[in-house]
């Protein structure tokens, strides 16, 4: 879902609303003054792009009306790299 937003204040009142009237979390991205807000059914489906993606001042989600921002174990935990490097290989048979 695509909005517009004028400022931080437009953000999270319409935010509020949003995140009050659909289940899951709510997360945006802000491109030039318009807003993207993607939904998830869990907190734990937010990737990593969500949160870096997150305007500044609003690294968070929004759920039930209210914001929270992500915990710095939560983005810890998103930011870690494949441990073992270990790499998938498809062959054509």
């Amino acid at each position: 879902m695509k909005l517009e937003a004028k400022n931080i204040k437009e953000l999270d009142d319409k935010l509020k609303t949003f995140s009050k009237n659909n289940e899951g979390v709510v997360t945006v991205s802000v491109v030039f003054g318009t807003v993207f807000v993607k939904t998830f059914r869990f907190l734990s489906q937010v990737g990593l792009a969500q949160i870096t993606d997150s305007p500044v001042g609003r690294k968070g989600f929004w759920k039930n009306g209210k914001f929270q921002p992500f915990t710095k174990e939560f983005v810890a935990k998103k930011s870690k790299s494949n441990r073992n490097k270990n790499f998938s290989v498809f062959s054509g048979g």
